[in-house]
């Protein structure tokens, strides 16, 4: 399941290399009709791919400051 999620968030929500929207996936969650045990191990994987994305974001754009 979280492979086939990982494939549909690159499909649609992938801006460029290096940058993808975080705010398009609720909405993506809802559209693709995941079951409740399914969006909870989604969110969480989430929680941890933000902060390494974020993480990764601030090596790549070093003057603008995350909170």
């Amino acid at each position: 399941m979280l492979k086939e999620f990982a494939q549909v968030v690159r499909a649609e929500c992938v801006l460029n290399q290096y940058f993808f929207s975080f705010y398009d996936i609720p909405d993506l969650i809802v559209k693709k009709k995941y079951q409740r045990t399914n969006y909870e191990h989604i969110m969480k994987l989430l929680g941890k791919v933000k902060k390494l994305y974020l993480g990764q974001k601030s090596l790549i754009v070093p003057d603008k400051p995350l909170d």
